[in-house]
């Protein structure tokens, strides 16, 4: 039972205390002064623009240098931050095999050069002589043939010989028929001279030898590694006795001088974005050091990246280096403030004072004590000011953040200006 009495007792009490304030409330808006607010004067004051993000600092120029070839690692002639010059040697291969493949490839070229070159000669006169007396014993062998035959049949037609001799005899002159034919179409052919398609068919197959030394050789003169660009030597990640095989990244080369910021803009900065603007450059490894770039380029298109919970949005964009940065290194992560706009002297009001209602900005004045609405039109903006280009004059007195209770023809009374 006392417990209950304790809590309706202190019940009773909060409620006390929350009409006490609310009378005090109430007391403080009748009093003669108005209602008590914080204020700002209207004045001009040089207005930036700016976009923040971040980026991460890497080389224009860098490239990897890739093995073309399979190969074991026979040796690695740099290390990382060695000066190298465009086609110096970096890594060798080893790969015995390829030696002989170009050897091999070279032979099948010559062949098919000299079958090439005979085809075009044409036949030499001993060929054709050659031919000539193939062609006329082919007849010689024909025409005894022919004889034995005749005899043969006269025999058989007398029952002296058997009809297998009969057979084989017109067998006979039927294969030096053949002959005959074979040594008349070879002496045609030697005399006639070469054919276009056959000439055409020996140079496809001269062409082909061709490529497949050229490609042996560049397999070979993929066993030595060099250069692409002149520059500094930024990691290597090749080991002596590895195995490679083409593709594989070997090491990255690239030149310092050439150090550039690539970022992502959010989607609802990016309209913004032009190639040019100013951007002050800071970072963690540098915090008392400001670099200057500007827009080097923003791409054309958006890209979305989704995440396990939401997606974001942006468009990037690369940022060049005004000057020498010498604390920058590739890999670092920057914070980027670009400027997108700047005005000198143009008349300003905090943010804090510029409300909004169906499309339209206002504020509320302080004339003569009392609050009164205006519309305003408004340019540019920040995070802390915003340009007003028409509803106020410099030295006006706007009231900042306004409750509800800031209504037209309100009495207030500024309790001090922001400066």
């Amino acid at each position: 039972m006392g417990k209950r009495v304790l809590t309706i007792a202190g019940i009773i009490a909060v409620i006390g205390i929350i009409g006490a304030i609310i009378t005090a409330n109430i007391y403080r808006t009748r009093q003669p002064g108005g209602l008590s607010v914080k204020a700002a004067r209207v004045e001009k004051r040089d207005l930036t623009t700016t976009i923040l993000t971040t980026g991460r600092v890497e080389l224009a120029g860098e490239q990897e240098v890739t093995a073309t070839t399979a190969g074991q690692v026979a040796a690695v002639l740099v290390q990382p931050g060695d000066r190298v010059t465009n086609g110096q040697t970096l890594i060798r291969l080893e790969a015995p095999d390829l030696a002989d493949k170009v050897r091999e490839a070279e032979a099948a070229v010559e062949v098919a050069r000299a079958n090439l070159a005979k085809a075009k000669e044409g036949a030499r006169p001993e060929e054709v002589t050659a031919a000539q007396i193939a062609r006329e014993q082919a007849g010689v062998n024909l025409a005894e043939a022919q004889k034995k035959l005749e005899r043969t049949r006269e025999l058989a037609a007398a029952g002296a010989v058997p009809a297998a001799d009969l057979e084989a005899a017109q067998n006979e002159v039927a294969r030096q028929k053949l002959q005959v034919a074979e040594a008349e179409a070879k002496l045609q052919a030697l005399t006639a001279g070469p054919r276009p398609g056959d000439i055409a068919a020996l140079e496809a197959q001269l062409h082909q030898a061709e490529l497949a030394a050229t490609a042996a050789r560049e397999q070979l003169a993929g066993t030595t590694l060099v250069a692409p660009i002149k520059g500094t030597v930024l990691e290597v990640t090749a080991r002596v006795g590895q195995w490679v095989t083409p593709g594989t990244t070997l090491l990255r080369v690239g030149d310092p001088a050439t150090m550039q910021i690539r970022a992502n803009v959010a989607e609802a900065d990016s309209g913004n974005l032009q190639p040019g603007q100013a951007v002050a450059i800071t970072g963690r490894a540098f915090w008392s050091t400001t670099y200057q770039g500007k827009v080097a380029r923003a791409a054309l298109a958006a890209v979305t990246r989704q995440s396990h919970q939401s997606s974001e949005t942006t468009v990037e964009a690369v940022i060049a280096l005004a000057g020498p940065a010498p604390l920058l290194k590739p890999g670092y992560s920057v914070d980027l403030k670009v400027t997108i706009a700047s005005k000198p002297q143009t008349l300003t009001v905090p943010f804090e004072a510029v409300q909004e209602e169906k499309g339209q900005r206002y504020v509320y004045r302080i004339v003569d004590g009392k609050a009164q609405k205006v519309v305003v039109q408004t340019g540019l903006e920040n995070e802390l000011y915003i340009e007003v280009t028409a509803g106020l004059q410099a030295g006006d007195q706007v009231i900042l953040n306004p409750t509800d209770k800031i209504q037209d023809g309100v009495t207030v009374k500024p309790e001090g200006e922001k400066q």
